[in-house]
């Protein structure tokens, strides 16, 4: 488990990453394309489609995750099911980013798929210090933590494109 503030958060790499992630990519590009209206900059994302839009990218990642998820659970007796809620992709150039905020689920999840080193990590309030913070995390890497964490990605300084799947769920006992 991955702790740096005492609640539970949790890191893992997702395995053969390398093995899909241009594929990955190519669909995203072929079938999801959409944008959300962030903080005045069109970040590309097929979040405020509806749930039931078909989304291709997830067919090989879908149960990588899950597994992720389900290794989760295991750290605790209380956990019985994992229920994920939605997923969601976001890519961010150069300026681009999504402000602070929270999620209404369980748990928050970021999946980064393509995180070249130049590209900003996941920020994250410490709700004991108010410093921010940033996750330890790199590409290929499945985070989960709770959803009332405030958490952002940061500005995009750098030229190099960011891609994240990001996903919602809950953990049932």
């Amino acid at each position: 488990m991955y702790n740096p503030l005492k609640i539970p958060v949790f890191k893992k790499p997702i395995i053969g990453h390398k093995e899909y992630k241009s594929q990955i990519l190519e669909l995203i590009d072929k079938y999801s394309v959409a944008y959300i209206k962030k903080n005045t900059l069109d970040i590309r994302s097929d979040y405020e489609l509806s749930r039931d839009h078909p989304r291709p990218y997830l067919d090989s990642i879908r149960p990588r995750i899950k597994d992720c998820l389900i290794d989760f659970a295991k750290i605790s007796t209380h956990y019985k099911d994992v229920e994920i809620r939605c997923f969601f992709y976001q890519q961010y150039q150069k300026e681009q980013y999504h402000g602070w905020h929270v999620h209404d689920c369980q748990y928050s999840g970021v999946y980064y798929l393509d995180m070249p080193l130049d590209t900003p990590k996941t920020q994250y309030i410490d709700p004991f210090t108010n410093d921010i913070c940033e996750f330890d995390i790199k590409e290929g890497d499945v985070l989960a933590f709770p959803s009332f964490l405030v958490h952002r990605a940061p500005p995009n300084q750098s030229d190099s494109m960011k891609t994240i799947i990001s996903f919602n769920f809950n953990f049932w006992n």
